[in-house]
């Protein structure tokens, strides 16, 4: 079901980065960001960039990466 989840979310968003413990890590795709918002590694506070922006910014304030954050859902804990 997660290997689904993630598909449905690869085309959301392209060539976004994002500040993991102080390294660049991308381009990702929907899929990969949202696998790393499941591992707890990137967060409203968590620095991304895109193309076209000009410099770093909180995914709380790049709509486009905050908006996948919202539909991800939290870890399943049984």
């Amino acid at each position: 079901k997660f290997q689904r989840t993630c598909k449905m979310f690869q085309c959301i968003l392209v060539h976004a980065q994002v500040a993991v413990d102080g390294t660049q890590v991308g381009p990702l795709n929907g899929g990969e960001l949202m696998h790393l918002v499941n591992q707890g590694k990137v967060n409203k506070d968590t620095l991304c960039w895109m193309p076209g922006m000009q410099a770093w910014q909180t995914v709380e304030q790049t709509p486009a990466v905050l908006k996948l954050i919202a539909l991800t859902p939290p870890p399943l804990n049984l």
